[in-house]
């Protein structure tokens, strides 16, 4: 996410650094594991060490799960009884398409198989992060789109490893009350070690009181299941053993209004209507794990599922998805039903309007460039013709730019169209989506694009923990925009100019509407460390590192020690000095090259 450029630093001669752009809200939480002791006879206990990085699990005698660790790396205790689990029913033996497990999962073995997770909190203590308490958001109270600042709700569990596959059917829309009704089906297979007693999934709509659900069912049967906050935790009548799918399906409702309060002033909600356009971002319940809506930055942290999605629409309607329209059907009540695909995408989201224009190129790689936009966004002297026509190409050509070198230079964009899409005028710089950037065409900022647009690829394609490590994505996004941009600072600043440390997570930012320092020390900062990473192992050996990252995790998460050992490994000098310089993390040194 990318906020406007008038707040960000300046400190690359006299421009302003990349603006604000990580405000993702989609985490649909995923905390299938149980967060107590099973109720099972014959307990034995074992304590599973989840590695923050790509490091083979070790399991050592158990100990009680504790919230006082002083790092965030994610303890995991397993509870086994003297039985194996009876796999959940149905199940199935194909599973779901996503083909790469994230670094750090759990890893079956005999000592685990047939245990129920009982998972601890990942971040408690360091860098000010409060010990992780299960709690809620708080409630709405008047009128649904006005709500108090967050409270600082960390994760109690790590995100459970599983592979999705989401089928949605999506009627009953109505643009001018804001209004559709879904019917979501995910078929669920368990790649952990042990049995999951309960699924987490992230409902950001909830928040603005956008959010109704009428009923859940798992395995075919009701489940009774509660929004709490932006979490919706769905219980398992019967555990999901390692390798068994199941079947959980979800009936809800939106209504949407315009999103307003001390996070979202600057139009940065994820579903909301934007004069003559209708967002829907983090707007379905979503796996994740269960974390709350942060302080700060981006509400979601998924994994690359699959979408199969059904919509239905009236026929003046028009829509920008994730994904591919694979196919169009004219009803004869008026509406048309769309068939959209989406494969290894973290999210699925869509903006609706009777007034989108669509401008169209390819890229050098075969990509369809497409921007979608609507002639009501554009304000003052942009709202001429002409000026409309310039800001449109602009657009389609940063985009077009930005997707060739980041492929060229990382790692090819693996989908066939990216869409760059107004999101009204309120929109104070710009948002990341899988396949698609939702931005405020009036700045006609190159930068912006290449920011969003970058993001792609570092949240996109390789995955961060968006809460815990957001100086990854959004201070890699950054940077890159500036390297497209030809804009790299000759000298960046350094730690010591900046509030909070670079590995701050954004549960450390305290929840409050200004939030420029917490912007200056993971955007500025993580652009001004990834240029002196770039500096010092020079250009060829940092994208041969950045290419070998793509390579091992396109598709999957990575974690700090993941990407900075990639850059030790490539560098012909020793980094960790330098990253001694930002990062209180203990496993530099064992860092080698």
């Amino acid at each position: 996410m990318s906020e406007s450029h008038e707040n960000a630093r300046q400190w690359r001669g006299g421009r302003p650094a990349s603006g604000l752009c990580g405000l993702l809200i989609i985490a649909v939480m995923l905390t299938g594991c149980q967060l107590g002791p099973a109720a099972s006879p014959a307990i034995a206990t074992t304590t599973l060490t989840e590695p923050t990085s790509g490091v083979t699990p070790t399991v050592a005698a158990a100990s009680p799960p504790t919230q006082t660790a002083a790092r965030p790396a994610a303890t995991v205790t397993r509870t086994e009884s003297a039985t194996p689990a009876t796999p959940a029913s149905p199940t199935t033996t194909t599973a779901p398409a996503t083909p790469v497990t994230p670094r750090g999962a759990a890893t079956p073995s005999a000592a685990t198989v047939g245990a129920v997770c009982a998972f601890t909190p990942p971040l408690a203590g360091g860098r000010g992060i409060p010990a992780a308490t299960p709690g809620a958001t708080p409630a709405v109270t008047g009128t649904p789109g006005r709500v108090a600042a967050p409270a600082q709700v960390p994760p109690t569990i790590p995100l459970p490893d599983l592979a999705a596959r989401y089928t949605m059917a999506i009627d009953g829309v109505d643009f001018d009350a804001g209004r559709l009704h879904t019917t979501q089906t995910i078929a669920i297979t368990n790649r952990e070690a042990c049995a999951l007693d309960r699924l987490s999934f992230s409902v950001v709509a909830a928040r603005w009181g956008w959010f109704t659900l009428d009923s859940v069912r798992a395995a075919g049967q009701p489940v009774a299941a509660t929004v709490t906050g932006t979490v919706l935790p769905v219980p398992l009548a019967r555990p999901l053993a390692p390798g068994a799918t199941v079947e959980v399906t979800l009936d809800f409702r939106l209504t949407v209004g315009t999103a307003n309060d001390i996070y979202t002033g600057s139009g940065f909600a994820g579903t909301t209507r934007a004069n003559d356009i209708l967002r829907f971002a983090y707007w379905f319940p979503i796996l994740s794990d269960d974390h709350q809506y942060p302080p700060y930055l981006d509400p979601p942290y998924t994994a690359t599922a699959s979408y199969d999605v059904t919509m239905t629409t009236p026929a003046n309607l028009v829509v920008a998805p994730t994904g591919e329209i694979t196919g169009e059907t004219a009803n004869a009540d008026g509406t048309v039903t769309r068939r959209i695909a989406a494969d290894n995408v973290r999210d699925f989201v869509f903006a609706l309007s009777p007034n989108y224009q669509v401008a169209r190129r390819q890229s050098a790689t075969g990509t369809q460039i497409e921007v979608y936009y609507s002639p009501n966004s554009f304000r003052g002297n942009a709202a001429r013709p002409e000026t409309i026509k310039f800001l449109v190409d602009k657009a389609l050509t940063a985009a077009t730019l930005a997707e060739e070198q980041l492929s060229a230079l990382i790692g090819p964009y693996p989908y066939p169209t990216l869409r760059v899409v107004d999101g009204g005028a309120a929109l104070s710089g710009g948002i990341e989506f899988p396949n698609l950037v939702m931005v405020n065409l009036n700045y006609g900022s190159d930068n912006l694009i290449y920011h969003e647009v970058a993001h792609e690829w570092l949240y996109g394609l390789i995955g961060t923990r968006t809460q815990q490590d957001p100086w990854i994505d959004e201070g890699g996004a950054s940077f890159l925009a500036a390297y497209i941009e030809g804009a790299l600072s000759a000298n960046p600043p350094g730690p010591a100019q900046f509030r909070y440390p670079l590995d701050t997570s954004v549960w450390a930012i305290p929840a409050s509407g200004n939030q420029n320092a917490a912007t200056e020390a993971i955007y500025t900062q993580g652009e001004a460390f990834y240029t002196r990473v770039f500096d010092a192992m020079g250009a060829e050996s940092f994208w041969r590192a950045m290419q070998a990252l793509y390579a091992a995790d396109r598709y999957g998460i990575i974690a700090p020690r993941d990407i900075l050992a990639a850059w030790q490994a490539a560098s012909p000098t020793d980094l960790r000095p330098l990253f001694h310089e930002y990062f209180s993390y203990p496993w530099i040194d064992e860092l080698t090259r």
